[in-house]
């Protein structure tokens, strides 16, 4: 899984210039930036907004308010993006920290200890 933030030159649809992206073994994602949000809050709302869709493939429906995910929805789907919410949770919000966010090239962003 991976999470990236896109500063664009221009505004998408002269509104936002920038976008946070989550790819991986899971659904892929993309969401509007609020201020002063961080990559382990977009996490943290990536996993609510898949809890919920797993939520309506139990309930049986109810998906019109629901973040839409690319796949069939049965049970089966439903079982395997919620045990994969797991690796997120468990092990990658829990360890981020500002200290270690990167730019394109991998290397640390002076200053980012201080967002």
């Amino acid at each position: 899984m991976a999470i990236f933030l896109f500063e664009f030159d221009r505004k998408i649809g002269g509104t936002d210039d920038k976008l946070w992206v989550i790819v991986g073994d899971m659904p892929t994602a993309y969401m509007i930036p609020e201020p002063d949000e961080s990559a382990q809050d977009v996490l943290e709302v990536y996993c609510k907004l898949i809890d919920n869709w797993v939520a309506a493939v139990r309930t049986g429906g109810g998906f019109e308010q629901i973040f839409p995910v690319e796949a069939a929805p049965t049970n089966e789907h439903a079982d395997m993006l919620e045990s994969r919410l797991a690796t997120p949770r468990e092990e990658i919000i829990p360890m981020f920290s500002a200290d270690r966010l990167t730019d394109a090239d991998g290397e640390l962003i002076a200053g980012a200890d201080e967002q």
